[in-house]
């Protein structure tokens, strides 16, 4: 008896087994979302806590300011032309913000004339302020240049004119937050900030933790070759022997090591990827300085230079960095602030 070929065709070969996830890899994986989740939950309760005893030091009113630019005016006294700028443009930066009149880009005859319109001023301020904004413009841009006695003299009908419109509330008030706030170097005058505060600390404790993550992957790696070495071993004492269903079970022990090595190794390169992160942003965003901070970095960043590229480019970067900055850590062992 012959088999027909739609027999044939209906015949299949037998399917593999199915794999079954073991309970290993669960429990990586449950280990690696509670770590991930409690480094998520220090970062955020750190930003709380340094946001909630950040200082808030209220701005200067504007003729504090005001004033202090004209004094620093007075180092330009020898000099007409840049003196009369700064005097004119604090003049009418500080009208602008006292009285809440916008009038920027405007020349000096649109100033005052937007300025006539409004009763910001009394008369004789108005008169006071032409004439002074007007001998100002022959030295910007006619070329005059008085004498000290008349710079001085128009640098005191600038003071003059800022001590007459000063708010009454604060006429006699000190000013608030002098001696706790300073200017923001490079930036706008009226922009200030509190003195540093201690800030980074933390993140380079907890980057430095996460640099481990490399020393855990090659004890477990190390763990996974004896295991496979010894399932070899025993595979090929009992490879005359077994059963195909036994042979089954030994290679579906052996992708069940690789593959749980397989979530450690992802495991602890996101662990150090995020130390990584950690450390830069400890040393370049809040500039902790701590002695150890400085040989740990310099130090970590031998061995982590043979990692290429990532660990390479990190590993350069610290030590150029730490080196350039050598002179912000502190030279004995104790924490910079």
């Amino acid at each position: 008896m012959t088999n027909s070929p739609a027999a044939t065709d209906t015949l299949s070969d037998i399917k593999p087994p199915w794999e079954i996830s073991s309970a290993w890899e669960w429990l990586w994986w449950a280990l690696g979302t509670l770590a991930a989740a409690a480094l998520a939950s220090m970062a955020w309760r750190w930003w709380r806590k340094r946001k909630a005893h950040a200082v808030l030091v209220p701005p200067l009113p504007a003729h504090v300011r005001a004033k202090q630019k004209l004094q620093e005016a007075l180092a330009l006294i020898s000099e007409p032309k840049p003196f009369c700028t700064l005097v004119s443009d604090t003049i009418r930066f500080y009208l602008e913000e006292r009285f809440n009149f916008h009038a920027p880009e405007r020349t000096t005859e649109e100033f005052l004339y937007e300025l006539q319109g409004t009763n910001l001023l009394l008369p004789d301020q108005k008169d006071s302020l032409r004439e002074f904004l007007n001998r100002c413009d022959l030295v910007k841009f006619a070329k005059f240049e008085p004498g000290e006695p008349g710079l001085r003299d128009l640098h005191e009908s600038a003071f003059r004119l800022v001590e007459e419109t000063i708010p009454p509330a604060e006429a006699f008030a000190p000013p608030t937050g002098i001696s706790e706030a300073r200017s923001v170097p490079g930036g706008d005058d009226r922009v200030l900030q509190a003195a540093p505060k201690p800030a980074g600390k933390t993140l380079a404790i907890v980057g430095a933790i996460l640099q481990a993550a490399p020393v855990v992957w090659l004890v477990s790696f190390i763990i996974m070759l004896m295991r496979l070495t010894s399932a070899n071993a025993g595979t090929g004492l009992k490879q005359t022997h077994a059963s195909a269903p036994d042979a089954d079970t030994e290679v579906s022990r052996l992708v069940q090591i690789v593959q749980g090595e397989l979530i450690i190794t992802i495991i602890c390169i996101l662990a150090g990827l995020a130390g990584l992160v950690c450390l830069t942003l400890a040393l370049t965003k809040w500039r902790y300085r701590g002695a150890w901070f400085f040989w740990f970095l310099v130090v970590y960043s031998i061995p982590m230079f043979l990692n290429f590229p990532i660990g390479t480019a990190f590993s350069v970067f610290f030590v150029v960095y730490c080196l350039k900055h050598r002179g912000e850590f502190p030279s004995n062992r104790s924490e910079a602030r």
